[in-house]
C-alpha cells in the first residue's frame, strides 16, 4: 500500500474514534443541565448579568468598577432616549469620527450617530480615520462659525447623559477625509 494511503487511512481512523468518543459523551449529558461550582472563591452561581455589565454582589466595589471600566461604551436605552429627546429640539448637520483601527470607538460612534439620525439630524457618513486619542471623552469641532451655538447645544446634551464632552483645538493632520462646511463633528477616541 502506498505511503499516502496509509496516512489517509490512519487519519480517517483517528477521526472516526474521536467522533465516537464525542457521541458517547454527548449521550450521557442531559439536555439543559449546567455544571455549577459551589463554595468556591470563583463561584459563578452568584453572578447576575445585566446587559453587558457583569455584577457580583459579593465582589469588592473597586473590582466591580474595574470590570465595568473594561466594558465597551454604548448608549443605554435610557441614555439614548434622553439624548433623542434633547437633540430633537434643534436640528442640524453633524458628522462623526472614530479612532483609526479601534473597534470599540467605532461601535460607540455608531450608537451615537444612530441617535442623531433618529432625532432627525442630517448625519454624514462616519469617518473612521482619527488618530486622536481623547481618552475617555469625546471632542467637538465645527466647520463654520455659525455652528458654535449648535455645538454647545450638542455638547450639553451629551454631558446631560453622562458623556464627557469637550471642545479642544483639532490638528487638521489628525483626521483624513473631507469635511462638510457648516457642520458639527464629534470625534470619539479610545476608551481609556
Amino acid at each position: 500500500m502506498p505511503r499516502y494511503k496509509k496516512s489517509a487511512t490512519l487519519l480517517l481512523g483517528t477521526a472516526t474514534v474521536v467522533g465516537a468518543i464525542f457521541t458517547v459523551l454527548s449521550f450521557f449529558q442531559k439536555e439543559g443541565t449546567d455544571l455549577v461550582v459551589n463554595n468556591s472563591p470563583a463561584s459563578i452561581n452568584t453572578i447576575n448579568q445585566v446587559g453587558d455589565n457583569i455584577i457580583n454582589n459579593n465582589m469588592d466595589p473597586t473590582l466591580i468598577a474595574d470590570l465595568n471600566a473594561l466594558q465597551p461604551r454604548i448608549l443605554s436605552a435610557e441614555q439614548r432616549s434622553a439624548l433623542i429627546t434633547q437633540i430633537s429640539k434643534h436640528k442640524g448637520r453633524i458628522g462623526f469620527y472614530s479612532k483609526f483601527m479601534d473597534g470599540e470607538s467605532a461601535d460607540f460612534v455608531d450608537s451615537l450617530s444612530s441617535a442623531f439620525v433618529d432625532a432627525g439630524w442630517q448625519v454624514f457618513p462616519v469617518n473612521r480615520s482619527s488618530t486622536n486619542d481623547y481618552p475617555g471623552y469625546v471632542n467637538l469641532f465645527v466647520t463654520g462659525e455659525r455652528q458654535r451655538i449648535a455645538a454647545n447645544f450638542v455638547c450639553n446634551a451629551l454631558t446631560n447623559i453622562s458623556i464627557d464632552c469637550r471642545a479642544e483645538k483639532m490638528e487638521e493632520a489628525t483626521m483624513a477625509g473631507t469635511r462638510e462646511l457648516d457642520a458639527i463633528y464629534v470625534v470619539v477616541g479610545r476608551k481609556r
